[in-house]
């Protein structure tokens, strides 16, 4: 099925959202909103067109409509050079929706950590817990100009990570950070969704050191600093599926 560009909006300036128009979209579940679904994107280098994982920010059913946020980091990836160059009328095939990942609503608190990427679904979570909700939420970004208003319940706290465009200092920095917050009382359930490298090193932080059970624990790499999505996709089943 296919869906149309209805309006695109710079949210920051590496931040895109698109509002996407189509019939199609009315017969979306009614929790769409916060689940995944599959664009594909014509690529000159390939026969057939390239498939990409992105999450529905909002889904108006009524007037058959989705909002999805791209990360926007010049001609350097497929779909993000797609998001940047299209314009009012493009139109995307589309595959889905798949279920949302939400945090535990049962834990005591909460720590969500991810970069733009995750930020959509990190969005999503935070509209669903309680207005007495407590915990941290930890946003990586490159650049001061990507830092924004995050609509959070007032016992959850926000805070953004500016690091270097390096993978491995990226991830360092993000655990020192994390290792200096006080750890709260009772279950936390973990929400950690971003760069490959970060997800790896802080899935072994929290399941070894902190003893993170399953229930209470989402990691997923959304891509790889210097890996194709496909290329990404295939380190991820066997390195971080191996290592569940």
């Amino acid at each position: 099925m296919k869906i149309f560009v209805k309006q695109k909006t710079y949210i920051t300036p590496h931040l895109l959202r698109i509002t996407f128009k189509g019939n199609a979209l009315a017969e979306f579940p009614a929790d769409a909103q916060g689940g995944y679904i599959k664009l594909l994107f014509e690529s000159d280098h390939r026969a057939k067109p390239e498939m990409r994982t992105y999450t529905i920010r909002h889904i108006d059913h009524q007037q058959q409509t989705i909002e999805v946020d791209f990360v926007a980091h010049g001609d350097q990836g497929l779909a993000s050079r797609w998001a940047q160059t299209c314009t009012i009328g493009s139109a995307l095939e589309i595959r889905g929706p798949g279920p949302r990942k939400l945090a535990n609503p049962q834990a005591d608190w909460y720590f969500f950590i991810g970069d733009l990427s995750s930020l959509p679904a990190i969005n999503v979570n935070l509209e669903h817990l309680q207005e007495n909700a407590v915990g941290y939420v930890m946003i990586v970004v490159d650049n001061d100009s990507d830092i924004h208003p995050v609509n959070t319940p007032k016992g959850v706290v926000v805070e953004w990570i500016k690091t270097s465009n390096n993978a491995e200092n990226r991830a360092k920095t993000v655990m020192d950070t994390v290792a200096k917050k006080n750890w709260l009382n009772g279950d936390c359930a973990v929400w950690l969704a971003g760069e490959f490298t970060m997800v790896k090193h802080l899935k072994t932080y929290f399941r070894d050191h902190r003893k993170i059970e399953k229930q209470n624990a989402y990691y997923s790499s959304y891509w790889k600093q210097g890996l194709t999505e496909p290329d990404h996709k295939k380190e991820k089943q066997t390195v971080m599926l191996s290592d569940a």
